[in-house]
């Protein structure tokens, strides 16, 4: 209920659901892994008066990356900017960190999108780490498709929300909750600076550890559709934070085939 991560549940203690209907786990175990952590921050003109903030908080995010993790920075405004990495270079993460500059209109939904479309292929997770103030002027994508896209990546969204010119958007709190609940992410919202240290630990390693959990699905059909996933465990105590599910495999393309025969005017093959 704290926010840490619980290491050690046993495997009996898990129960995933399928569309309602409870699956056979064939593995549950709890893993450490490496993370694609892409740092999506809010340079726009509102949040000018925090860029150092940012930054800071940007750099002391990359600072918690463990060896086997790589980094991607992506500033934007009205959309990406000049985007660096995946990369495990921390001077590199470091120097595209200092060289950002806050100008320009915000759109934060599109600027997700179009990250969602670059994320490399990994076997690890990938998380979204979207630092802003939650203002969003320009969009022109709606949650709904941002969220679509974010679930196609497998990609979960963790928000550090800093007060930028006019504080936190009221609204824009509301959609940073739906987008980091709906991929299994979290939103963290410190009071103040020193509060981001605690931020940075327990999103790193939520990050860098997770439970496997296996099944084959008892519907085994290949539709397309979306399959909604609900993970649960026995201790009452424990909360779960896991994507909401995933789009079942495409059916084959028909590959129609013609037999025929072919004459001439006599009838002759």
């Amino acid at each position: 209920r704290n926010g840490r991560f619980v290491k050690n549940i046993a495997p009996a203690s898990f129960s995933v659901l399928e569309d309602g209907e409870l699956q056979t786990l064939d593995l549950a175990r709890h893993e450490a892994v490496g993370a694609t952590f892409a740092l999506l921050i809010d340079s726009s003109a509102s949040m000018s008066r925090r860029l150092d903030v940012v930054q800071r908080t940007s750099a002391a995010l990359a600072d918690h990356m463990g060896p086997l993790d790589r980094t991607i920075v992506a500033p934007f405004s009205k959309g990406l900017l000049a985007v660096t990495g995946p990369t495990n270079d921390r001077a590199t993460v470091a120097e595209a960190i200092g060289a950002i500059r806050s100008r320009g209109g915000t759109a934060i939904l599109d600027s997700l999108v179009q990250l969602a479309r670059r994320l490399p292929e990994s076997d690890g997770r990938r998380a979204v780490i979207l630092i802003t103030d939650g203002y969003d002027e320009n969009s022109v994508s709606t949650v709904d498709e941002a969220l679509a896209t974010l679930k196609e990546a497998r990609a979960t969204v963790y928000v550090v929300a800093v007060g930028g010119v006019a504080g936190i958007s009221l609204k824009g709190e509301r959609v940073l909750r739906e987008l980091a609940s709906k991929t299994g992410g979290r939103l963290f919202l410190p009071a103040n600076e020193d509060q981001l240290q605690v931020v940075h630990a327990a999103l790193a390693d939520d990050v860098q550890n997770r439970y496997l959990l296996t099944y084959t699905p008892a519907n085994q059909k290949h539709d397309g559709r979306w399959r909604e996933i609900s993970v649960k465990v026995a201790e009452p105590e424990y909360r779960v934070k896991a994507r909401p599910g995933y789009f079942a495999p495409r059916p084959a393309p028909v590959r129609p085939a013609i037999e025929f025969t072919a004459t001439d005017p006599s009838g002759a093959y």
